[in-house]
């Protein structure tokens, strides 16, 4: 992608508060018209680097840049009015004195008010609001509350639109529904996104490029289906998925563990010893009377049954089995490595334990 690709660029940027450095020369750049999501646990940072990008912090150094635009670096301050962008608050920040439609004309200052009705209007008709517009926040459910937000923070056009958490305050079902009506709103509007969020689902469903953070840095940045498959660092692979890890060894016709080889999604040479990244769909469960491993324990999750299983080394493994069936605890069973897809492998670290 060339430079001109990037609405949102931020070079070498780090922010302190106190003896907490929150980003630390983080660097990024966000394709126009997409929506990318920040990922990551509480406290990497990534609610810093979206108030970053909103003007509602100054970074202690480095630079970004909107739309081509350096509008923070030494010496170089766009406040955020000037910034062509619009936020949504993790907690919505909706008033609760104004109506639906006053709240969404909140941020057309100095548009005359035959303009101002007709975009609330379409607004409203975008986030699925019609019929609305007299109501306060309060007489309004979570996912309506999210959507006048949204409505919101669209009003004045922006170039930008930045999420905080969109989904943390609605209840599980509702937030599966909203991530699809929410994602189809922002293609509609045109709007470039950065959401920050730290549940991985939320980010791989939703995303078209997901950055991974750690310790106010970027750990990785790819397609969702590329951070999910192949991690870059160890660390991306503990968080993403359920994972865990085997020891192996590389060979000639792929890498060797205690349940079977599977090609390597990585290129270590033959002979060194990794720790392949494995998850329960990696994994092939099967019943069988002499078979080696032992189930130690199975929770049921609705659609799966996850099962913790002891192979035959003493080293614990996560294994899925049809809802349909439950396999009492002591079952003797057969695990192998699922053929058709490679996993990824890091340098395998001596310390880890037959049980983790």
């Amino acid at each position: 992608m060339t430079a001109s690709t990037f609405l949102i660029e931020l070079r070498k940027v780090s922010k302190r508060f106190g003896s907490v450095e929150a980003v630390r020369e983080l660097s990024l750049a966000v394709p126009r018209g997409s929506l990318f999501a920040l990922l990551g646990a509480s406290g990497c940072g990534k609610t810093t680097v979206l108030r970053l990008v909103a003007g509602l912090e100054k970074p202690d150094s480095g630079e970004v840049k909107l739309n081509g635009r350096t509008v923070a670096a030494p010496g170089v301050w766009v406040p955020p009015e000037a910034r062509r962008v619009g936020m949504v608050f993790q907690d919505y920040a909706l008033f609760p004195h104004l109506t639906v439609a006053a709240n969404i004309a909140f941020p057309l200052n100095g548009v005359s008010s035959t303009d101002r009705r007709v975009r609330v209007a379409e607004l409203m008709a975008l986030v699925g609001l019609d019929g609305l517009g007299d109501r306060y926040p309060h007489q309004l459910s979570g996912g309506q509350q999210q959507r006048v937000a949204l409505a919101r923070a669209l009003a004045p056009r922006p170039e930008i639109v930045l999420l905080d958490e969109p989904f943390s305050n609605l209840d599980a079902g509702l937030r599966q529904s909203m991530r699809a009506e929410v994602r189809d709103i922002l293609r509609r509007a045109g709007a470039t996104t950065i959401f920050v969020t730290h549940d991985q689902e939320e980010a791989l469903s939703l995303a078209d490029i997901v950055a991974v953070m750690n310790a106010g840095a970027i750990e990785q940045v790819g397609a969702p289906a590329e951070l999910f498959a192949l991690p870059a660092t160890r660390f991306v692979a503990e968080f993403l998925g359920g994972s865990f890890f085997l020891p192996a060894v590389v060979t000639a016709r792929g890498v060797e563990t205690e349940i079977g080889c599977a090609a390597q999604g990585t290129a270590w040479p033959p002979g060194m010893e990794v720790d392949m990244l494995v998850r329960p769909d990696d994994l092939t469960l099967r019943v069988e009377p002499g078979g080696a491993a032992r189930i130690e324990s199975g929770v049921f999750r609705g659609d799966v049954y996850i099962y913790q299983v002891r192979l035959a080394s003493g080293r614990m493994v996560r294994c899925f089995g049809p809802h349909f069936e439950r396999y009492a605890p002591g079952t003797a069973v057969t695990v192998e490595l699922t053929p058709g897809h490679p996993l990824a492998c890091f340098p395998r670290q001596k310390t880890e334990s037959p049980s983790s």
